[in-house]
């Protein structure tokens, strides 16, 4: 499956997918549940990397997507790359490692998206108790 990565990720299948890869994890939707995208194992894995579910990160990607895909380079690759350092912590040159690209430029899009998010926190965080 080759999805353009550039363009606003519509379904959430293909949200998950891009997710999953990030991950270093396959996807595969699981059958006949509707509304459920990932079997517990594989939602397990999600979590441990992203921090929240699947539905949660889309809403917060979807947000922010027509502002991020108007700077080049602004994938939704990168915005995994940004839930995983907020998630996982770690020293940037590890975690850099790991996802395939340089320390300054996990930097980059880490406080790309964050800005992002962060201009959008009203939508994204509710202030209900």
């Amino acid at each position: 499956m080759c999805l353009n990565r550039r363009k606003k990720v519509v379904t959430m299948v293909s949200f998950v997918s891009i997710g999953m890869s990030v991950a270093n994890h396959t996807f595969k939707k699981v059958e006949n549940s509707p509304g459920q995208y990932l079997n517990k194992h594989a939602l397990r894995v999600w979590k441990e990397n992203y921090g929240v579910s699947p539905k949660v990160a889309r809403h917060a990607w979807m947000k922010i997507y027509e502002r991020a895909l108007k700077t080049p380079g602004a994938t939704a690759d990168k915005f995994f790359w940004a839930l995983k350092v907020l998630k996982l912590g770690g020293t940037q040159n590890s975690l850099a490692a790991s996802l395939g690209t340089s320390a300054k430029t996990l930097r980059k899009w880490f406080w790309f998206y964050l800005n992002l998010l962060s201009d959008r926190v009203s939508d994204v965080v509710s202030n209900n108790v």
